[in-house]
């Protein structure tokens, strides 16, 4: 007997072992050893593996347990040892499908788990409602839970960044500066939305509100906008634009178009605004 120096691989934390043995008799005794060593698992790996369905670790024609090292046939049939084009391990097969590995956000609290095998393309960022959001002030890094991010905005950028603390289904007003990219708005819950004014539409500004929180759900959200000039009026009103990071967010894609002849009255607008919470737009 001929043994064939053994490989050693990695997957995902899981080290493998695998040695090809051949018999003087010809290609008909060749086998592949594959062992799985439970010493060398990480910490992860053994979380994931205990997650999945205990069953795939019976012999699939004895019904006993798999213990290392598990022995697969070389280009034959581990049932009736015919031979095949291809040598699978069903039993490893069997073991990566179990597998289980948390999610892309386990450290903000997301306790749900995927698949092992869908883990480059299960998409969970847009939906999870543990993901991270990042602060809107430009020069700014914090990165973290929706719920930490009013105290952070307020305790290190109440100087330097326009706030307000309101109430759902109340009007209040705002002085917005003409050259202020948005205006911070605190709800009772915690929940931060934006005043955005956006400069990128001809001959006037863009007025419009986006809440930052993480998923893509739908909300129960509106708002009203309302803009008053000398003498003339502007009212708006739609749902908030869900944001994670202001950073990267795409356009609005409904806003209050302000023109510069009725707004910015000595450099600055006074707008009304409601935020409600109601079954979609009124």
């Amino acid at each position: 007997m001929e043994a064939k120096t053994a490989k050693v691989g990695k997957m995902d934390g899981m080290k493998l072992r695998v040695k090809q043995e051949s018999h003087e008799g010809g290609n008909d005794n060749n086998s592949i050893s594959v062992r799985i060593d439970p010493d060398v698992l990480d910490q992860k790996t053994k979380g994931s593996a205990a997650n999945g369905d205990p069953d795939v670790f019976d012999c699939s024609i004895c019904c006993t347990p798999l213990r290392p090292p598990v022995f697969q046939m070389d280009l034959k049939c581990h049932v009736c040892s015919l031979p095949t084009g291809r040598s699978r391990c069903r039993a490893l097969e069997a073991v990566i499908e179990a597998m289980k590995i948390p999610r892309p956000h386990s450290t903000f609290g997301c306790r749900a788990t995927i698949p092992y095998i869908q883990k480059d393309t299960h998409d969970h960022e847009s939906s999870c409602l543990f993901a991270p959001c990042s602060c809107p002030i430009s020069s700014c890094t914090f990165r973290g839970p929706a719920a930490l991010l009013s105290d952070h905005i307020w305790n290190e950028h109440h100087s330097t960044t326009p706030q307000f603390f309101f109430s759902y289904n109340l009007s209040f007003s705002v002085f917005l500066q003409q050259e202020e990219p948005f205006y911070v708005l605190h709800g009772t819950d915690g929940r931060i939305f934006l005043l955005l004014n956006a400069a990128n539409v001809p001959h006037g500004s863009s007025l419009s509100i986006a809440c930052i929180r993480p998923g893509s759900r739908e909300s129960n959200l509106g708002y009203n906008i309302t803009v008053k000039g000398e003498r003339s009026e502007l009212r708006f009103r739609a749902s908030p634009k869900n944001i994670r990071d202001l950073k990267v967010a795409s356009p609005a894609e409904s806003f209050l178009f302000v023109p510069h002849a009725i707004s910015y009255s000595a450099g600055k607008n006074s707008i009304d605004v409601r935020i409600r919470i109601s079954e979609g737009v009124e």
